[in-house]
């Protein structure tokens, strides 16, 4: 038996190579901060996947609920400021995680 865990908001983009280096110190240094930092989500970490027909760089968010998308801080800072324009291919992903359920007592 189990029960949902964590929920995840996962965003997945690719960036123009020649502003790749400042794009991922901005996000790094300055986005993923402030995202972690509104109301409904628990952390945030990114990550860079090759050799598949995804992203290249994809952002995933632990959230307390979907609805930590729709609050007044996060529309604040939402999308990709200067580099707009130099992001292409985005996805976004909602994720679960399965957390096992033990029962212990009678008939367990």
């Amino acid at each position: 038996m189990s029960e949902v865990g964590s929920l995840y908001f996962a965003v997945g983009i690719d960036v123009e190579p020649e502003v790749e280096a400042e794009f991922n110190e901005w996000y790094n240094g300055d986005h993923l901060p402030s995202v972690v930092a509104c109301p409904g989500f628990r952390s945030g970490r990114r990550y860079e996947l090759r050799g598949r027909d995804l992203p290249r760089f994809w952002a995933v968010y632990e959230v307390e609920s979907r609805d930590a998308l729709q609050t007044p801080e996060l529309a604040a800072i939402s999308g990709f400021g200067r580099f707009e324009e130099s992001v292409s291919n985005h996805r976004i992903v909602w994720l679960t995680s399965l957390t096992e359920l033990v029962v212990h007592g009678a008939g367990a």
